[in-house]
């Protein structure tokens, strides 16, 4: 996670050696955080 250069925004990247293993990365890193902020609208 990184602040954009060029937006008011956050930009994220995930990896993963396996769409599986991908996803579950993405999956894991929602949970923790809508904990935190649960209404917020994620783009993945």
């Amino acid at each position: 996670m990184r602040a954009s250069n060029t937006t008011p925004s956050l930009v994220v990247r995930f990896e993963g050696e396996t769409e599986e293993i991908l996803m579950r990365i993405q999956d894991q890193f929602r949970q923790l955080i809508l904990e935190i902020k649960p209404e917020i609208a994620l783009p993945f």
